[in-house]
């Protein structure tokens, strides 16, 4: 084994060589996001793009977003670690971008970003410069682009090859200044939401740690930089309080709560034979015919947990999959780099056929998320490394520019190979004409807006939150239990051809709910006399966004009582504003004493005012909010000051400035010096 790989100084030259490429290939692979295009269908238009519209009403309005009116009956938006709404780039782009664009300028950086951290880390680990741009095309393209309509699958993971990199570096040359970076990386990691990527790049760096010292050549045994780095896994957990502190207040109150059947964490598993995706790509597996049969479920030793091609890909490319094969069996598989690779990557490929999830779930980390699937990002980075340290050693003796046309034409075969492999794994497609920017086109969205307090019942959960109005059902990875419960998940559609819709039942229900309105993609056989039909017209949105592009139609419920009622009813109707998501003000006038019910979730942290006075909030037993009034009028103002976020703040901030004197008064972890030896006594010469 070798002692240490040479981390050879990396030139300014190199550096704008990756940074170039990175630019070339992200432009390319996503040419039609450039010029002006967006993604279509998947999660963002029911996931992320919710999120960031209100994170960016919020900005606009001058508040943290703590609380997403729309979802529901509201959810603690900062608490849905997705929306990452103390992650750098959101804090920036979406100040200073539309949400459209915000979303697609924040997807190409990280492409860009993740490109150079792979090829630094490559470089690290023995790989020479152009060799490292295969490792860099490898991990990126081959992980990535399939998982493009989850925002975390980019945001997240690039920040594996850049903490793994920290890590390297901290190894190699203890300090202070270095433990404070690697520990800076891996809290902006968490802030970027998905906190089982970022718990998986955890456990890598500490299993890459730990290896690297195990695979040392010589007898030196100096634990003290492998126990720097879960220490500083720890500071950088408590870098990100701010986002962990109001994530953990959301889970005790949340469907994964009781760790019922709703949170299976094997969902999302790779079948063992689903891994000869590696050589049986887009010509068989990765072909549309086989996504939509999801025949690798029924295989040998496939779980019983449900999967789906998206969670469970990992392909390499075929040209470095030669390479690694080649890694393996030839000489320099007795490097420790390829020695350490091996072993992560067929660790991460065991982890992710999920057969090892009964036994983990019980330990601290593992059992909190979905997906053993998403272990291939390490399997990913392994065979990015292992095939640049194989190509390194075939061109060792070639020409610079050898080198160069080698790699090229290599880099252009795998971003090809990869694409074709993508295209019929994902399920987002980029369009010309993304459905976003029909929203002020769209009739439903100009009539909504003169009623801000309409509640609609639509299908697709949350799509209407992307035109600012509230709807039901929900769409929630981590959300409020009363979320997944009957009452919440209403149908949004009959059952059967010319059953009324919605029947006496469901309507009494929605009123109870607050909702007001019912959108269809098209007109109701058997409408609910219950309903008054306002407008029936193809939407330019909605019906971009729903594939189905027909006579979207809006009922009103009549007798619908709202978002606010009273006990006893009022003459005049309740006046209710919001200044911003995190403000509900009401003016009421009470004939009698009695109790006002504002039809939005009574969450911890929503603390209310009567008349400027701090007064009790009640729940009712449907979880909505409550106050009791004495008769005359009044105003309420109800506003949302969770602990978890002032908590969060001040041990984020506290960590913060400690990290800060760290990278400034910069000292290095020294080894002890070994024990000076007794000073030898001269013995006479025999005879003197």
């Amino acid at each position: 084994a070798v002692l240490m790989i040479p981390d050879e100084q990396v030139r300014w030259s190199e550096w704008g060589v990756a940074l170039a490429t990175g630019l070339i290939l992200a432009a390319w692979v996503w040419r039609d996001i450039v010029t002006g295009g967006g993604l279509w269908g998947g999660d963002p238009y029911t996931y992320f793009l919710p999120q960031k519209v209100a994170v960016a009403q919020s900005f606009a309005d001058g508040v943290v977003p703590l609380w997403h009116p729309w979802t529901g009956h509201g959810y603690p938006l900062l608490a849905e670690s997705q929306a990452a709404i103390f992650y750098p780039t959101t804090q920036v782009l979406y100040r200073v971008m539309d949400v459209h664009a915000a979303f697609h300028t924040n997807l190409l950086l990280h492409y860009v970003a993740g490109f150079v951290f792979a090829w630094r880390f490559a470089r690290c680990q023995g790989a020479s410069a152009a060799a490292s741009l295969l490792a860099a095309t490898v991990f990126i393209y081959g992980w990535f682009p399939a998982r493009v309509s989850l925002e975390w699958a980019a945001v997240g993971a690039v920040w594996l090859p850049l903490c793994l990199w920290l890590t390297d570096r901290l190894i190699r040359k203890p300090s202070l200044r270095r433990l404070a970076v690697l520990s800076a990386a891996f809290g902006v990691h968490l802030l970027a939401g998905h906190f089982n990527l970022a718990f998986i790049t955890q456990l890598t760096c500490c299993s890459f740690a730990l290896l690297r010292f195990m695979l040392r050549a010589d007898q030196t045994r100096d634990w003290k930089p492998v126990w720097l780095v879960p220490a500083a896994v720890g500071l950088g957990v408590a870098l990100a309080a701010v986002q962990i502190l109001p994530t953990w207040e959301l889970r005790q109150q949340s469907q994964r709560q009781d760790e019922t059947g709703i949170h299976d964490p094997a969902y999302g598993h790779m079948p063992p034979v689903y891994s000869s995706q590696l050589v049986a790509s887009w010509w068989y597996w990765h072909t549309p015919e086989m996504k939509q049969l999801r025949n690798y479920r029924n295989t040998w030793g496939a779980i019983s947990a449900d999967t789906v091609s998206v969670e469970a890909h990992l392909y390499w490319g075929l040209a470095p999959f030669g390479l690694v094969t080649l890694a393996l069996v030839s000489r320099i598989r007795k490097q420790a780099a390829t020695k350490l690779w091996a072993i992560l990557g067929l660790a991460a490929l065991f982890y992710a056929t999920g057969w090892l999830v009964a036994i983990a779930s019980d330990l601290p980390g593992f059992g909190y998320f979905k997906g053993p699937g998403r272990y291939t990002v390490v399997a990913a980075m392994s065979g990015a490394v292992l095939a640049s340290l194989m190509l390194t050693r075939m061109l060792k003796r070639a020409s610079r520019s050898a080198q160069g046309l080698v790699t090229l034409l290599l880099v252009s075969m795998t971003v090809w190979d990869l694409e074709k492999s993508n295209r019929a794994i994902c399920d987002s497609m980029v369009v010309e004409t993304p459905p976003f920017g029909q929203i002020e086109k769209s009739w439903v969205r100009r009539m909504l807006i003169r009623e801000p307090e309409a509640r609609v019942l639509s299908p697709m959960a949350n799509v209407t939150n992307v035109l600012k109005v509230s709807s039901i059902p929900t769409y929630l990875g981590l959300g409020p239990e009363e979320y997944f419960t009957p009452l919440f998940e209403q149908p949004t559609g009959p059952d059967a051809e010319g059953q009324i819709f919605p029947n006496e039942e469901k309507v009494a229900e929605l009123r109870q709910l607050g909702v007001t309105h019912v959108l269809t993609q098209a007109p109701l056989t058997n409408p609910s006399p219950d309903l008054e039909r306002v407008s029936c017209f193809p939407d330019p949105f909605l019906g971009r966004v729903w594939f189905v592009p027909t006579e979207t139609t809006l009922y009103r419920i009549t007798r619908a009582p709202g978002r606010v009622s009273t006990e006893p009813t009022t003459v005049d109707a309740p006046i209710i504003k919001r200044p911003n998501s995190n403000v509900v003000e009401i003016t009421v006038t009470m004939p009698a004493a009695g109790i006002l019910t504002l039809r939005d979730l009574d969450w911890p942290g929503w603390m209310v005012e009567v008349d400027g006075h701090p007064a009790d909030t009640l729940s009712n037993n449907l979880g909505m909010r409550q106050v009791r009034l004495p008769a005359g009028p009044h105003t309420v103002r109800w506003f949302f000051a969770p602990w978890s976020f002032a908590v969060g703040s001040g041990v984020s901030l506290t960590v913060l400035a400690l990290l800060v004197f760290g990278v400034i008064t910069d000292r290095e972890f020294r080894p002890p010096e070994p024990a000076a030896s007794p000073p030898r006594l001269n013995r006479p010469a025999a005879g003197v």
